[in-house]
């Protein structure tokens, strides 16, 4: 992939993760205008509430997660160039990170970290959607859990795989 072309996937996923966060964030707070004032904050392997607290606990939560990811996944993207080469762990980083090799290497990098933000905050939403219906007494369990942990496993392991072979060295150099 050419580094122009790499670069339009980078601004697509950022800008996708930033309308999935900021929408998570709206979302959790329209949602505790909805909720009853108790509400399940935690579920267990069956997806049944196991243990039910205040719709503060719940928002507050929520918010703090949306923020920290804003914070990590929409802000170091911006600085990564800026961490000093030994603490990069990348496959092949020496040949990787030459003069020639390192500004696509670095917008590499990004994308696959971006789009682990970008998968993360659609699981949380997920967990989110869920738990608000539970909590509004449209559902009894949180619907799907282990289904969407597993596509969620799975794309994190396509992600790592994808990424191992994006940093291999080419057979000729």
């Amino acid at each position: 992939m050419t580094t122009e072309r790499s670069f339009l996937l980078f601004r697509i996923l950022m800008a996708s993760f930033f309308v999935v966060t900021v929408g998570f964030l709206g979302f959790t707070l329209w949602a505790h205008t909805q909720l009853p004032d108790r509400v399940p904050v935690h579920f267990d392997g069956s997806g049944r509430p196991d243990r039910i607290s205040s719709k503060m606990e719940l928002t507050g939560v929520n918010l703090g997660v949306g923020v920290m990811m804003l914070a990590l996944f929409g802000t170091l993207p911006f600085f990564i160039e800026k961490i000093p080469v030994k603490y990069w762990n990348l496959p092949n980083k020496e040949y990787w990170l030459t003069l020639g090799r390192k500004k696509e290497a670095v917008v590499q990098m990004n994308i696959y970290y971006v789009g682990m933000g970008l998968a993360t905050m659609l699981l949380m939403w997920f967990i989110l959607g869920g738990a608000f219906l539970v909590g509004m007494g449209k559902s009894e369990v949180l619907a799907f859990t282990w289904t969407s942990i597993g596509i969620y496993f799975a794309i994190v392991i396509w992600m790592c795989i994808a990424m191992y072979r994006t940093f291999a060295v080419p057979k000729d150099s």
